[in-house]
């Protein structure tokens, strides 16, 4: 900043006023001078607008004009512009430049004075060069003390150099070595005794009495026969039997109607019940009408019924012996005997149907030749070959001079033998003659084709014959 002095006042007296004025305004970044005309140093990020010194460097530089590089170890790779000390280290290296690897073992040190702060698992001491015990588990030791986190199975004591007294590789107190639990048929404080009876499975940690017996054993010392799968020593009772059995002794036999499941260890009902029973206790059995035994474990109703019958016990026979099935709920007919139609399988399908007749309505499936309709009531017109379709009665196909849906109406000229299906122009002429009127005469040859006019081989069939089909092109969806 420069300063501008202006004196005021008479020829007696002077007043000095100072004002600031910037002669020198900043200028962009990376240029300097009075005409900001200037590069700053090549590692300067903005430098003195005055004399081009270095304010700012790029990173990874430092000093007066920004020339110098940090250390690669500095952390970031940055410094202080100033210094060239680094603010922090990489892993693994200390000191103000970071020019020193931390202790073999280290994986982190002091940054000052080197000294470790974290070991590699399995070592410690001030720089790391002390293995942890053997017997440490994988966590290691103590970075000071050396003294592990924790034993390996079968271990004990602050290095883990003593040997647990359980049983090959029970697990121990850490501190005093007694096991903390024990394998099943030992007990005592290193599980080094077997349980008082050999029938049992486990034992009281400190009495060696039985807690638990094997299978098929019960009472304190496990020595009385049951179908007892697991036993209550402290109530004296089974907890859980064979299946099939229940009470506090499991001498009682589950009811015959149980399913594989069993029955109530304390009350004896029936978890579920068998094929062919049902009840609270499975005690009833299903009835006899019920197809494949199969009836509602509650009220016994059967689950559906063999064709004839319906009913909550399908004892009921449905209303008609011409119905064949029918709803086992309420009675109604779903299926009739061929011929006959209606809810009670009484009304006969019309005369003119050919297979069975709707059930409900009475509407042919479809009819016998030369008859159309709901009903088959109705006749295909006298032209129609091979009869007409069922609904609509429109002909499948017509006779030779004939054409329409229903071939109803003539060839449009006189001299076609077969035309058109739905136009009526002609597609088949006598021998001779060709086109759309069967005026045009065959060029060069007695015989030609009726809608191309080329010359046949020969006239052996001769066109004048009476097909069977009047044309191949049909344009009438005759489907229902």
């Amino acid at each position: 900043m420069n300063y501008l002095v202006i004196k005021v006042g008479t020829s007696s007296s002077t007043t000095s006023i100072s004002i600031s004025v910037n002669l020198f305004p900043s200028c962009p970044n990376g240029i300097y001078g009075k005409e900001c005309d200037q590069l700053c140093p090549q590692g300067c990020t903005s430098c003195d607008r005055r004399r081009g010194t270095c304010r700012n460097c790029y990173a990874g530089l430092w000093g007066t004009n920004c020339t110098e590089h940090c250390n690669a170890t500095c952390r970031n790779g940055q410094c202080s512009r100033t210094s060239g000390k680094c603010g922090g280290c990489t892993f693994g290296i200390w000191g103000d430049y970071c020019e020193n690897k931390c202790a073999a073992n280290c994986t982190t040190c002091n940054k000052l004075s080197g000294v470790c702060k974290l070991c590699k698992t399995g070592t410690f001491g001030k720089n790391c060069t002390n293995e942890c015990p053997t017997n440490c588990l994988e966590s290691g030791c103590n970075q000071v003390t050396g003294r592990c986190e924790d034993c390996k199975t079968g271990y004990y004591g602050q290095a883990c150099d003593q040997v647990c007294k359980c049983n090959s590789t029970e697990f121990c107190d850490r501190y005093r070595g007694h096991c903390k639990y024990c394998r099943a048929g030992s007990w005592d404080v290193y599980c080094d005794k077997p349980c008082l009876s050999s029938s049992c499975r486990t034992c009281d940690r400190w009495r060696g009495a039985c807690t638990s017996c094997q299978p098929g054993l019960w009472g304190e010392h496990c020595n009385q026969t049951t179908n007892c799968l697991k036993f209550d020593q402290y109530y004296g009772s089974c907890k859980k039997c064979q299946t099939g059995y229940w009470g506090n002794d499991c001498r009682k036999t589950c009811p015959e109607g149980c399913d594989i499941d069993g029955c109530s260890l304390t009350k004896g009902s029936c978890k579920s019940c068998a094929v062919g029973y049902w009840g609270i206790r499975c005690s009833e059995k299903c009835h006899n009408n019920c197809p494949y035994n199969l009836c509602k474990p509650k009220d016994g109703r059967c689950y559906l019924c063999h064709e004839g019958q319906w009913g909550t016990f399908c004892n009921s026979t449905c209303t008609s012996h011409h119905c064949m099935k029918c709803d086992f709920r309420n009675g109604d007919c779903t299926r009739c005997a061929y011929g006959f139609w209606g809810p009670t399988c009484v009304e006969k399908c019309p005369d003119n149907c050919v297979g069975q007749c709707d059930i409900n309505s009475g509407y042919c499936e479809s009819c016998i030749a030369g008859k159309w309709g709901h009903t088959c009531d109705k006749d295909c017109e006298t032209n129609c070959i091979g009869g007409c379709a069922k609904r609509l009665g429109l002909c499948y196909k017509c006779k030779q001079g004939t054409f329409g849906a229903r071939c109803d109406m003539k060839c449009l000229y006189k001299d076609c033998i077969g035309c058109d299906r739905k136009y009526g122009y002609c597609n088949l002429c006598p021998d001779g003659v060709w086109g759309d009127k069967c005026e045009t005469k065959c060029d060069g040859c007695d015989c030609c084709n009726s809608t191309t006019g080329l010359c046949k081989l020969s006239c052996e069939d001769g066109n004048s014959t009476t097909p069977t089909v009047t044309a191949s092109r049909t344009y009438y969806s005759l489907s229902d």
